[in-house]
């Protein structure tokens, strides 16, 4: 008796061990989907933001491209003047 007691006392363990490992598996699929669909609503985010503002970033390109101008020009034009 004490055969078929160990018996079901295995055959219970694999079959919690089973369970357990497809709880596991389910949490960690919900998890990647989830983790997906807030990286794709932080995309279209970024996205939409560029759209509201597109030359943000352009604009500190044009100011600095501007500024150097402004600094280039004043150094070169006594050298045009003199000549």
């Amino acid at each position: 008796m004490e055969k078929s007691g160990g018996d079901t006392d295995s055959k219970s363990a694999q079959d919690l061990t089973a369970v357990v490992q497809t709880l596991l598996q389910q949490m960690q699929d919900k998890f990647q989907t989830m983790l997906e669909w807030k990286r794709a609503r932080e995309r279209a985010s970024r996205k939409k933001r560029r759209k509201r503002h597109p030359k943000a970033g352009c604009q500190e390109q044009t100011n600095f491209r501007k500024q150097h101008r402004l600094h280039t020009s004043r150094a070169v034009s006594p050298f045009f003047k003199n000549n």
